[in-house]
Order: C-alpha cells, then sequence, then structure tokens
C-alpha cells in the first residue's frame, strides 16, 4: 500500500519540534507573516517548498502537541495506511475537520503575534531600505572621497556576490566581487562572517579550494590586493582591521574543531593566536584606540544552553572581561569611534540593536516589529546601518533617527557574575578522558541490506539483493548485488547468477571508482518486453568492469551508482522469473 505523501512543513516542522526550540529569528518569521497578513492555510502550505515551513511546521507542531497532545503524532504514522490523503489522517487522528484546524492555528496565531503591533514598528517605516535580498552590510568611504558607501552580500543574481551602493544616495549599485563563479571565492559564508574597509581595502574570508582564506580587495582598482591562507586553519570567519592597518582580528576554526581568536599582522606574515579554550569565539572587533578587542563567546555558565555574550579582551595583559551577561544571544559586536560597541540581543524575544559602554552599561536602539542584525553606527553621516528581517526576507535598512524616541531601556552588567565557565563532562569521564587520540583509520561496516524473492508455481523462482559498506566519514563505499533466476528450460539457478560489485572513493574533490559484473541469461530489448534470445553457442556469461571518475560534489556522486545495482539485483524478481531475463541497465 502507498503511503499518503506527507508536506513539507510537516517533516521538516517535526524535526524542528524534536531537535531544537523556537529562537528569535524563527519568532521574527512567523510574526511578520502573520502581522502582514501572509501566513498561509495548512492546504495552502502543502505546496510552499521556501525555508519559511521550517519555523513555520516547528510553531505548528508546538500548538498541536500543546492543543491535542503530542502522543498524537505516533497514532498518525500507525494509521496513515488507513488514509488516501494527508489531510483525512489529519482530521482522524486530532478529530477536527481540517477547515476548523485552520481558522483555530490562524486564530493562535493572531492571539500572539497581534498585540506586538502596539508596542514595536515595522522596520520598513522605522528605516529606509537600501537593498533586498541582503545581510552583512558595512560602511566605507574611500580616501579623497566624501560619499559615504556601503558593502553588502546578496544572491539576488544567483550567485552570492558583494555589492556596493551609496548609502544616502543610492541607485550606483554594482558587483564588486563575483562569487561562487571560480575557486578563489567558493563561498563567502554569507551567514557567518562579515566585511570591513580600511583605506579602501575590503577584508573578507571566502573558501578556497580545501579551506578558507583571508582576501584583501582593493576597491578602487578593483584587484585582489592580497590572498593568505594559514595552514592551521580551516575556517576563517569575520576579519575586522586594526586602526592603524597594521593587522586584522579574526575568528578561526582548527581542523579538530577548536574556535579561537587570531590576529594576522599583513607585513610579517605572522600569525597570532589570541584566544585557546575550547569555547566559540566570534565576531571580533577592536577598538578605536587598537588596545582591545570586543567579541561574542559562549564561555559563560549560559553557553551549555545555547547563550552568547559580549567579552573584551586587553590585547596587552591578555585580560579577559564581561561586557555582558545573561542566558540570551549576544551578536555581532562592533565598536564604534565614539567608543561604543554596537550589536544585536535577543533578550526580549525579537533580535533588537543595543549599545553598551566599555562597561557594560548602554540601552537599546531599536523597537521594531521584526528582528535587527550587524548593526553599525556611521557617525559622519549620523546613521545607523544595519541588516533586518522584513516582507520574508533578509534587507540592509538605514535609521536615520531613533527607532524608538521614547525608549527608556537600559542595560548594565549584573553585580555578581558567575565567572565559572561551563565544562565538557566527557573531558573528566572515563574512558574519554584518559584516552590517547588515535588516527583515523578507515573501515568498512554494512550500511543496509535490500532483498526480495518470488516463486511462480510451476513457472520458476527468481531472487536478488543489494547491499551497501561505507566508512565512518563516508569517503570509502561498497556496492555489491547479486541475483539469479529458474525458469524451466532456461537453466539452473546457479547457471544464471547474476552479480556487481563496485567500489566508490569519495576521499578527495575527484571521486574514483572500479567495478566489475557478471551477467547469464536472456535479455530485454529496449521497450522491455520483447526478449532477445541470443544463439545458443554465445549463451556463456558476459563478464567484464567499469570504472567512473568525477568532480562532482563528494556526496552526490553516488546515486546513479546505487541505481544500477539495485536494478540488476532486484529487477529478476520483478520481471524476469516468467521470461527468465535480466534487464540490463
Amino acid at each position: 500500500t502507498t503511503l499518503p505523501p506527507r508536506p513539507l512543513w510537516w517533516s521538516e516542522g517535526l524535526a524542528e519540534l524534536w531537535s531544537a526550540g523556537e529562537d528569535a529569528l524563527d519568532e521574527t518569521v512567523i510574526r511578520d507573516v502573520t502581522v502582514s497578513g501572509r501566513m498561509p492555510s495548512l492546504r495552502n502550505l502543502a505546496f510552499v517548498v521556501n525555508p519559511v515551513i521550517y519555523p513555520i511546521g516547528g510553531a505548528i507542531h508546538r500548538w498541536l502537541a500543546q492543543r491535542f497532545g503530542d502522543w498524537r503524532v505516533q497514532v498518525f504514522y500507525r494509521d496513515l495506511w488507513k488514509y488516501r490523503s494527508f489531510e483525512q489522517a489529519i482530521e482522524a487522528v486530532y478529530g477536527v475537520p481540517i477547515e476548523q484546524l485552520e481558522e483555530e492555528l490562524q486564530y493562535h496565531f493572531q492571539q500572539t503575534y497581534y498585540p506586538s503591533v502596539a508596542d514595536r514598528e515595522p522596520l520598513n517605516i522605522a528605516a529606509h531600505t537600501l537593498a533586498e535580498f541582503a545581510v552583512k552590510p558595512v560602511a566605507y568611504r574611500l580616501p579623497d572621497d566624501s560619499l559615504t558607501r556601503y558593502l553588502f552580500l546578496s544572491p539576488r543574481t544567483g550567485y552570492m556576490n558583494i555589492y556596493s551602493d551609496g548609502l544616502k544616495a543610492p541607485g550606483r549599485r554594482a558587483i564588486e566581487v563575483k562569487g561562487e563563479r571560480s575557486e578563489q571565492f567558493e563561498s563567502f559564508h554569507s551567514s557567518a562572517s562579515r566585511l570591513d574597509v580600511r583605506d579602501g581595502v575590503l577584508v573578507f574570508s571566502s573558501r578556497y579550494l580545501d579551506r578558507d582564506a583571508l582576501f584583501f580587495w582593493d576597491l578602487q582598482t578593483e584587484r585582489v590586493a592580497g590572498r593568505y591562507q594559514l595552514p592551521d586553519l580551516v575556517s576563517i570567519l569575520s576579519p575586522s582591521w586594526a586602526p592603524d592597518g597594521a593587522s586584522v582580528v579574526f575568528s578561526g576554526l582548527t581542523a579538530s574543531g577548536y574556535s579561537d581568536l587570531y590576529r594576522y599582522w599583513i607585513d610579517e606574515e605572522r600569525l597570532e593566536q589570541l584566544t585557546h579554550d575550547r569555547f566559540q569565539d566570534t565576531d571580533p572587533s577592536i577598538s578605536p584606540d587598537g588596545s582591545r578587542v570586543v567579541f561574542a563567546s559562549d564561555r559563560t555558565s549560559y553557553g551549555p544552553d545555547g547563550a552568547i555574550n559580549l567579552f573584551v579582551l586587553d590585547l596587552e595583559t591578555r585580560e579577559l572581561g564581561h561586557l555582558t551577561y545573561g542566558p540570551w544571544r549576544d551578536q555581532a559586536p562592533r565598536w564604534a569611534v565614539n567608543d561604543r560597541v554596537y550589536f544585536s540581543s535577543d533578550r526580549l524575544g525579537v533580535s533588537d540593536v543595543y549599545s553598551v559602554d566599555s562597561s557594560g552599561t548602554g540601552r537599546r536602539e531599536t523597537n521594531t516589529l521584526t528582528s535587527t542584525f550587524d548593526p553599525q553606527w556611521v557617525p559622519s553621516d549620523s546613521t545607523l546601518l544595519l541588516g533586518g528581517y522584513h516582507g520574508l526576507t533578509f534587507k540592509v535598512f538605514r535609521a536615520t533617527r531613533s527607532l524608538h524616541p521614547t525608549l527608556a531601556d537600559t542595560i548594565s552588567l549584573p553585580d555578581e557574575l558567575d565567572s565559572a565557565a561551563w565544562r565538557w563532562p566527557e573531558l573528566t569521564a572515563s574512558p574519554y578522558a584518559k584516552a590517547d587520540p588515535t588516527p583515523y583509520r578507515p573501515g568498512l561496516s554494512l550500511d543496509f541490506a535490500v532483498g526480495d524473492a518470488l516463486i511462480a508455481p510451476g513457472v520458476g523462482s527468481a531472487q536478488g539483493m543489494v547491499v551497501r559498506f561505507s566508512d565512518l566519514l563516508g569517503d570509502h563505499l561498497l556496492y555489491a548485488a547479486a541475483s539469479s533466476f529458474q525458469v524451466q528450460g532456461f537453466g539452473s539457478l546457479v547457471d544464471n547468477i547474476n552479480g556487481t560489485a563496485f567500489y566508490l572513493n569519495r576521499k578527495s574533490r575527484l571521486n574514483w571508482g572500479v567495478g566489475a559484473f557478471r551477467l547469464r541469461g536472456l535479455f530485454y530489448v529496449g521497450d522491455f518486453s520483447t526478449v532477445y534470445d541470443r544463439p545458443r553457442s554465445a549463451r556463456s556469461p558476459i563478464c567484464g568492469g567499469r570504472c567512473r571518475a568525477s568532480n562532482e560534489s563528494p556526496r552526490n556522486c553516488d546515486s546513479s551508482i546505487l541505481t544500477a545495482s539495485t536494478l540488476q539485483a532486484i529487477s529478476p524478481t520483478i520481471r524476469g522469473v516468467l521470461v527468465g531475463s535480466h534487464p540490463t541497465t
């Protein structure tokens, strides 16, 4: 029996429900579609393949669990085979007509998010929209130029590019760096890595061959001014200029998975490690006097629950101090020339922009319906440049006034801080704590085995199976398939054994594989209905081999091989028993 298909929102929403809680960005998406009146009905949601189905699907499942009980999910999958459609199954399991369920769900979202309209202002009203489908803005001025411009990342052409445009005089938008077209700029890490500019030189990171590289791009000549790959680091994120231009700081990831802060001295071509611990340190920014670095980290006791706070590192003494503290996510800090740090925080449920001084005392700068990110204060234009989410997409905004003039929310560090950083229990537990590291040795193990058999009384029988073996990392794959058939007048079970084996190596960018096969018996013509009967003198088994090499994505190059092996193994049980044949693939 074929089960009715489940819409994407159901499957992915269930994964969201069971894997993680709802964060500020999830709530931003749901609030945006609810307040704008664009929340689709359950039946229309089945046709949506946009990423919004992830947070919306998760929210629907949370409401269903609260309203009817989460045990009904198990009943749904147990009884799904009884129904012809997904809608029928939902109505039967939850005991409510689909129309009523849609109305109740819409009312739930309206009750939850409509009250926020009275307290918060839409982003498109509070600020001026500069660019759509855009993230990670940064303002700059070229030498001897009075026009303030800004850069941002956008996939508007289908490729992720770095664009530039005027901050207060838009209309001169141009692509500065073309991404995803060459091995140099394979990926800009648009969701995790910021840009920075000093004296007309843009610094950013990009995937280059097997690891990230640090790029310096001259905005006047539109050429690469420098490219550095660091052997000890596989990932480089959010590089930031030092005020004197002699170095940049960034977040680096080692091959062993440790995320720390690093400083690269350009003239000396020297790498200096600033932090050295097991915590995740991201988005560094150097103070105007060049003596301190502010960054985001999960090193507080709230870290295991996903909290991120801001810290300040003294570059001379290496002393580390709190700038914010609490069970929320403070991210993307950027030091301004007025010695204030601007950052985004979801401490009130929506990601707003905040600013603090060096003591951690500050205020909330925005109060919008949907979330804002990556703020930068531009003093020359008295403008707050920021990214935000509105209208079901990420955009870049410019605010020349306070986004909430009567806002009086102030923040400060608590008098007492829990300085105890969180620890991994595994580091002190046996046998992990005393285990010596050993190099990885690939070993094949069985992933799955599929087989089938068919007996037609008085005619014959057919059977086949396919198995797959792989190592832990999936670098080595081995497929094997075997089948046979026995039909009166067409040979015995042993005579008609067919088999194939194929080994695939995906360890490097160039994927290669070798295999061998044995085919015995009659064959279908291309129409899969006419049997091709070779002369008796030619009815010996066909044996041979095959090889394959490709430069495809290392994780997506084996589907055709699996399909061929499966057909060779299983097809005789489906088609071959009545005619004693084995179809080629």
